[in-house]
Formats: structure tokens, C-alpha cells, sequence
């Protein structure tokens, strides 16, 4: 029996040393289009509506000093046709303007010193029919909510073309600064509406718009896996999520989920990485195949979770992915909100 024994240890020993040190992961990469439907509707050219912005703020006494200043509402992707004549939507930005402005002391960067800055900004931005009649009214920043803003030297250049930030150096010199500087609340308020009216623009897309963006989208295959029946399988999983990514890009999106599902559940088993034969890099390989099924099948809690549990221990084949996939959160998170707004 003994050698049937130490033969036994040997194949058990060796198979581990093939798990732990000679598993390799190729991971495929596809830049890839990610659709997002219209949440309300995809508005046409044969669609109109009309524009109102604020017309004064706290620091600007007209909406023409404010264009001068470079403060303009750009809208990327909803392919509405503005019009002053009876239009069949209304889009109003509210906006009284900047207050509570104050300084909380200076705060060391890597590359330099910045004054740290509170504010509050209120804005939000209503949607009404042809009677001019409140549909939506979404909130961009609610009344009493304070925001954080790092100022430095040319704050007031912020947003311009080719600008760069130019930081403090000592401490003398913010005060030196302080002493004369005229525009600082004025510079924040111009920062704060653009802030806001890229938000609205993010907003309407999403609710007005049929969009896609790509995303280099990832899968990882085990190398040498025939011998080991789990890493077939969470091969042929990979190749479902691959085609997955390809019915996405060509807007088949039912078609694609139901793969994503399927995928899903095979990676489910080997998630928590009690099955020795996952080791640590398949079981990271694994847990990343999740991350982009979750969000993509708009699971943000889910993918959220294993963001929070990944990131940290992410290698460099998959951490440049999971920064993706935070973005991508984000976006799920805030159209999710949005279905709440308007009742879908």
C-alpha cells in the first residue's frame, strides 16, 4: 500500500504545484459598444423644445455676462430641434445662484498647495410639456447641500482650452493672494454651473436618448484547461460572455442578457473560492468576469460589492478593467435614480 500511497501524494502534490504556479490566464480584449436605451424616450429631429436658462446669478447680473464668461449648456447627444414656436417640450434650468462661500484652510497635493473651499450651489432642472405643465423635475444639487472645491492660482481659467492648474507653492503666498483676489466667489460660481450643466447634458441623454459608448471590455481564458473539467467550463463561459460583448455592440440587448444569465450562474459557483482548484488568480479572473456581467446586466449592488472586495488586491491585468467597470457603476447608478424620478 505505501507505494500506491506516495504515488497517490505525488499526483495530489504535483497537481497543486500545476495550480498554484503554472495556471496562466490570457485575458481577450473587446472595444466594444455599450447600448443605453432611452429611459423616457428617443427623441428625434421631429421632436422641438425650448431652452430656458438662468438668467442672473449671484455674480453675473445677465445670462449674456455669464456666455461671455464661458458658462454654455452643450448638449451631446439628444437630437432635439430647438425652437421658440410652440414647442412640444420645455427644458428650464433653475438656478438662484451661488452662496455660503467660505474658506476651510489649505490643503497639501502632490503637486502643491490648494485652498480648500465650501459651497452651496442649488440647481435643478424641469421638464414640462407644451402647456408649459411640470413632467419631471430632476434635482442636480438640492437646497442646504454642500459641496468641496480645491482653488488654485488660475481657478478662474478653469475650463478653458489647453488649461493647466497652476498651484500654490507656499503658504505666504496665499495669503498674499487672499489679500487682493477680488473673484473667488465668482470663479466658484462659474465653476459650479458648468459643473451642472454637464450633469443636466449626462441627464438628458439618458432620458432622451439612445446611446452607446465604448468600453474595452474583457474575458479571460485558462491555459492548457482540458485536463481540469471546472476550467473548461469556466472557459466556455468566457466564450458566452465574449458573444455576450458582440450582441451588445449590435444593439441585440434581450439576446445578450439572457447569455450574460447563463454565464452568470456558472461563475457563481466558483466565486467564493472554497474549490481548491480556483486558485487565487483564476479566482480573481472569476470574480472580474462577474464584475462586468453584474453591470452589465445593470446589477449595481452586485457589482458595486465586488469592487469594493477586488480593487484593492487587482493586478494589473484586470485593475485598469475594474476602473472601467467603477465608471460604469456610477453611470447605472445615476440612470437607476432617474427611473425613480420619472416613474419607469
Amino acid at each position: 500500500m505505501k507505494p500506491l500511497v506516495l504515488f497517490v501524494l505525488a499526483i495530489i502534490t504535483g497537481l497543486s504545484v500545476y495550480s498554484q504556479e503554472n495556471v496562466k490566464i490570457k485575458y481577450h480584449l473587446s472595444f466594444k459598444k455599450v447600448p443605453y436605451p432611452a429611459i423616457i424616450q428617443n427623441l428625434t429631429k421631429e421632436n422641438t423644445y425650448q431652452l430656458n436658462l438662468p438668467q442672473k446669478l449671484t455674480h453675473y447680473g445677465n445670462h449674456s455676462q455669464m456666455q461671455m464668461d464661458g458658462m454654455y449648456f452643450r448638449n451631446s447627444y439628444v437630437k432635439v430641434k430647438f425652437t421658440r414656436e410652440a414647442p412640444q417640450m420645455y427644458i428650464a434650468v433653475i438656478a438662484p445662484g451661488i452662496s455660503q462661500v467660505e474658506m476651510n484652510g489649505i490643503k497639501k497635493t502632490e503637486r502643491g498647495l490648494v485652498i480648500d473651499y465650501t459651497f452651496q450651489f442649488p440647481c435643478r432642472v424641469e421638464i414640462l410639456d407644451s402647456n408649459q405643465r411640470v413632467l419631471y423635475s430632476v434635482p442636480i444639487t438640492r437646497e442646504n447641500e454642500t459641496e468641496k472645491v480645491n482653488y488654485y492660482k488660475n481657478f478662474s481659467a478653469r475650463g478653458s482650452l489647453n488649461f493647466v492648474p497652476q498651484y500654490f507653492i507656499t503658504e505666504k503666498e496665499i495669503s498674499d493672494y487672499l489679500r487682493t483676489a477680488t473673484d473667488i466667489g465668482k470663479s466658484i460660481e462659474k465653476y459650479a454651473m458648468n459643473k451642472a450643466y454637464a450633469k443636466i447634458d449626462t441627464i438628458l441623454t439618458a432620458l432622451y436618448s439612445d446611446y452607446a459608448e465604448r468600453h474595452q471590455l474583457k474575458w479571460g481564458e485558462i491555459a492548457d484547461a482540458k485536463n481540469v473539467p471546472e476550467y473548461v467550463e469556466l472557459n466556455n463561459a468566457g466564450k458566452e460572455l465574449d458573444k455576450a460583448y458582440d450582441l451588445l455592440h449590435d444593439y441585440k440587448i434581450e439576446e445578450a442578457t439572457k447569455i450574460l444569465l447563463a454565464a452568470k450562474a456558472i461563475y457563481e459557483k466558483y466565486k467564493d473560492g472554497t474549490n481548491p482548484i480556483i486558485v487565487p488568480k483564476v479566482l480573481e479572473m472569476v470574480r472580474y468576469s462577474l464584475g462586468w456581467i453584474n453591470i452589465l446586466t445593470n446589477d449595481t449592488k452586485a457589482a458595486q460589492a465586488l469592487y469594493d472586495q477586488c480593487i484593492p488586491s487587482a493586478d494589473w491585468t484586470t485593475s485598469y478593467g475594474w476602473d472601467e467597470i467603477d465608471v460604469m457603476i456610477q453611470y447605472a447608478t445615476m440612470r437607476n435614480s432617474l427611473k425613480e424620478v420619472v416613474g419607469r
